[in-house]
């Protein structure tokens, strides 16, 4: 569920497409909502017609990317700075998988995450929920943004792409891609993901501090496990050992 700091920066970042904070949650039964009040949450539901709201009235297909790319001061909290003190950029993407659930965006807990390494590649899978329907592609695509643009963030390097694969049909603003993604675009994929070279694992944030890391990151796992009380915690971690499990290979008996 997306905190409702998250929920005014979304608000006013959608005024650059002349959207209003009440056409925006129009329907979502949040419109009579302070906007300076930030405490609470959305529930899941107003979490997509949110989402539902922002594609319709921007009338830009790519609105995942931009969003992506555009991150809010209010994606900290216990989660941003989990990440920033860490030691490595592996870490930090550990982290992040650890902590998807939470992560304040759009399409947080709509998606999955989880890294592998293949020979000198690190891959990031991306899985979403089958049940997105129209918003699958949104999700993706904010998530694919959010990757690169958090990675610059946290590392000051751009983030050593070979390739991002989308496991959708290339869509109506496919050349978009090539402003945002300095590699190739491949859709039709088995399964959405980043690549990159797995030598930036090892890239040292500046910001590290490991006794922050470790009291943030407690933080942020308490945290998750509060929301996974509210969502079938057991399925949840399931879920997430699977995906893991089937990108490095292990057979179904494994």
């Amino acid at each position: 569920m997306i905190s409702m700091s998250h929920l005014a920066g979304v608000c006013e970042f959608m005024r650059s497409y002349r959207v209003s904070r009440q056409q925006l949650l129009l329907g979502t039964g949040l419109e009579s909502i302070d906007s300076t009040n930030f405490s609470g949450r959305m529930t899941e539901t107003q979490q997509l017609l949110l989402i539902r709201n922002a594609l319709q009235l921007s009338g830009d297909p790519g609105l995942g990317l931009v969003l992506g790319f555009n991150p809010h001061v209010s994606t900290l909290e216990s989660y941003g700075f989990a990440i920033m003190r860490c030691q490595t950029y592996g870490e930090a993407i550990r982290v992040g998988c650890e902590c998807q659930g939470r992560l304040e965006r759009c399409s947080g807990g709509l998606l999955q995450l989880s890294m592998h390494q293949e020979g000198r590649e690190a891959v990031i899978d991306i899985e979403a929920r089958a049940d997105l329907g129209e918003l699958l592609m949104f999700a993706v695509e904010e998530m694919l943004g959010s990757i690169v643009a958090s990675t610059r963030w946290v590392t000051g390097q751009a983030l050593p792409l070979r390739e991002i694969r989308c496991a959708y049909p290339p869509p109506a603003h496919a050349e978009v891609y090539r402003r945002y993604f300095s590699c190739p675009v491949s859709f039709d994929a088995v399964r959405a993901q980043v690549r990159f070279d797995a030598a930036f694992l090892h890239a040292r944030l500046p910001t590290a501090t490991a006794d922050a890391s470790s009291t943030h990151l407690t933080q942020c796992k308490k945290r998750v496990h509060e929301s996974d009380n509210h969502q079938d915690g057991l399925v949840t971690q399931v879920r997430a050992q699977i995906i893991s499990a089937v990108a490095t290979g292990l057979s179904l008996e494994q």
